[in-house]
């Protein structure tokens, strides 16, 4: 019997320990191009999470290895449906691009979000 998500147990936890994060993204002109004006897509209550991961770089014959983070929400699926990758969302005074939505266990009860910091100059 294959593990499934208990998605009430989810949402209570959400709504718990998450908060409520609002996603925009950039209007379009014309013919298509982005424009620097942002349009609200929607809110979503999401729990922010950072998921470990690790790097490995090679330089002639040594190598070293480190633990890199990638920031995620993880929501109910139902709620994400509007969200599109490129689209953004402030967390903390920090902007983040959505860089892919994944479907666990694809069971389409509950995704995790991935986030990429956007390196706008300023700290």
């Amino acid at each position: 019997m294959e593990w499934q998500f208990p998605l009430h147990v989810v949402k209570q936890n959400i709504k718990q320990h998450g908060a409520t994060y609002t996603f925009q993204r950039y209007k379009k002109d014309e013919r298509g191009q982005e424009t620097a004006e942002l349009t609200t897509v929607c809110g979503l209550n999401a729990l922010f999470h950072i998921s470990k991961g690790y790097v490995t770089k090679t330089i002639g014959d040594s190598g070293f290895t480190r633990s890199k983070g990638q920031p995620m929400l993880l929501c109910v699926s139902d709620d994400a449906m509007l969200i599109q990758s490129g689209d953004i969302v402030t967390i903390k005074s920090f902007l983040y691009r959505v860089i892919e939505k994944n479907d666990l266990n694809n069971e389409g009860t509950v995704t995790d979000i991935s986030l990429e910091l956007v390196d706008n100059g300023k700290q």
